[in-house]
């Protein structure tokens, strides 16, 4: 099961590119295959990107700084508390309907 929280606040530039800013958390828990072993991860988010193009398509190249907590149980055995610090990246590619 996940849940998140996120806001997107977008900042125009002369260019007519927008600058995307997206904060969140993430919060996601569960238990493994045979439901003997749950498990829970906590992330918060810091999102960045720039959405370029005008018109029918828009680019979006992005980056996220993630810091995230884990624990998991096996039977009455609590296996840590581990702390991480990612990235990740991505794009995507939109297309809208042509005003008229």
């Amino acid at each position: 099961m996940e849940h998140q929280v996120y806001a997107r606040y977008d900042m125009m530039r002369t260019s007519g590119a927008r600058l995307l800013w997206n904060p969140g958390v993430v919060y996601d828990t569960g238990h493994s295959p045979n439901g003997e072993n749950p498990g829970t991860f906590v992330g918060l988010v810091e999102g960045f990107g720039v959405a370029i193009g005008t018109g029918a398509r828009v680019v979006t190249p992005s980056i996220a700084l993630v810091w995230g907590r884990a624990e998991r149980r096996h039977g009455a055995t609590r296996i840590g508390q581990a702390s991480q610090v990612f990235g990740t990246a991505g794009f995507s590619v939109g297309f809208r309907r042509r005003e008229r």
